[in-house]
């Protein structure tokens, strides 16, 4: 699997062509609904990551 991470740093959708590009082969039998519910997801899931991650990072106690 390719590299995910947005160079650019747009905060927009990220492109269904982009999508399969990323997915490569496991994407040449979706269609563009599924793929789009298969983006949608992982777009909730990176939200949900950065707002757990972030809250992980104001627990932690400084390193002595």
């Amino acid at each position: 699997m390719d590299d995910i991470i947005d160079r650019e740093g747009d905060s927009e959708e990220t492109s269904l062509a982009r999508c399969r590009e990323l997915l490569g082969d496991e994407a040449a039998a979706l269609s563009d609904e599924q793929l789009d519910a298969i983006r949608q997801h992982a777009q909730a899931m990176a939200m949900s990551w950065s707002n757990c991650s972030a809250r992980l990072v104001l627990k932690a106690e400084p390193h002595v």
